[in-house]
């Protein structure tokens, strides 16, 4: 029973900091490129040997796609249910396709693109602005976490250790801590491999695909969403608990729901910090939601 309270616990608490570290990403414009030459995500092999070609229906591809010697599929096509059984049935594989991971609004607004989002999977239309996809990454990824941690409590079966995740996640900063963190959790993987550098979204994609649960019911593009934002440069990762903490980004009224109240508070009295409320969470707060999309 202590298991099982700790356990959910724990899931629970990374679903928090999951939200207030993505609270903010939305769509905020109907496609990035700002030109004909679209450069997309190039999708490591391993995504389709573990995963296979299904997290592709919705998604937009980002260059031509040779399917028969016929048929070319261009850049810029929607993949629907007749394409990816084309895909599917020649076994080819698009190289690459338009992602979170290479959409050139995240670093500009803070926000992703439709295309580089895809399609709604309810009715495979274009998201409209202001759809909160960074909430929707943030409950599919922590409510599975909860999910995974209630299978293990009543089956014994444990796939992986949460806390794996939370600390990838919330706070590996380097490749080297990313590499110990894969090699002593994922030892026989690791083995398995030639052991070269390794980078934090190399560890991030070993350690979130080796989960069953998340490679089949977990949509592909939320770990991408949640990749991008983590801030990435040169492989080095500064973590969500840093992105859900910064005051220059979030303003400060929106970190103080997420903690350290008073001490934010009393750095912001002291330094005299602004907020212009341009956070949605600080719009929530304020009871101004209903003013933004």
């Amino acid at each position: 029973m202590v298991d099982k309270k700790i356990g959910v616990a724990s899931a629970g608490d990374l679903t928090r900091h999951l939200v207030e570290g993505l609270y903010e990403i939305r769509i905020v414009e109907g496609c990035c490129a700002d030109s004909e030459k679209t450069t997309g995500w190039e999708v490591p092999h391993f995504i389709y040997d573990k995963v296979g070609v299904d997290w592709l229906l919705g998604r937009i591809l980002a260059q031509d796609t040779v399917l028969a010697t016929n048929f070319v599929a261009p850049a810029g096509t929607a993949v629907t249910r007749d394409l990816l059984e084309r895909i599917r049935s020649c076994r080819i594989k698009p190289r690459q396709i338009m992602s979170p991971l290479s959409c050139k609004s995240l670093p500009k607004n803070g926000g992703v693109c439709a295309d580089c989002y895809g399609l709604s999977p309810t009715d495979s239309a274009q998201l409209p602005a202001g759809y909160p996809v960074g909430i929707l990454a943030a409950q599919s990824i922590g409510e599975r976490g909860t999910q995974l941690s209630m299978r293990g409590f009543h089956t014994g079966e444990r796939e992986i250790d949460l806390e794996d995740i939370r600390t990838l996640i919330l706070n590996v900063c380097n490749p080297e801590d990313a590499r110990a963190l894969l090699l002593g959790q994922l030892a026989e993987q690791a083995r398995a491999k030639t052991m070269g550098e390794v980078d934090f979204s190399s560890a991030f994609w070993d350690l979130i695909l080796s989960v069953e649960a998340y490679r089949k019911d977990v949509n592909l593009k939320h770990f991408e969403l949640l990749l991008a934002a983590l801030h990435l440069e040169k492989g080095v990762s500064f973590g969500l608990k840093r992105r859900a903490s910064d005051t220059s980004r979030r303003g400060f009224l929106a970190v103080t729901s997420y903690g350290r109240t008073a001490s934010v508070l009393r750095k912001a009295v002291l330094k005299a910090i602004p907020d212009t409320a341009a956070s949605q969470k600080t719009s929530l707060m304020l009871d101004r939601g209903h003013d933004r999309p």
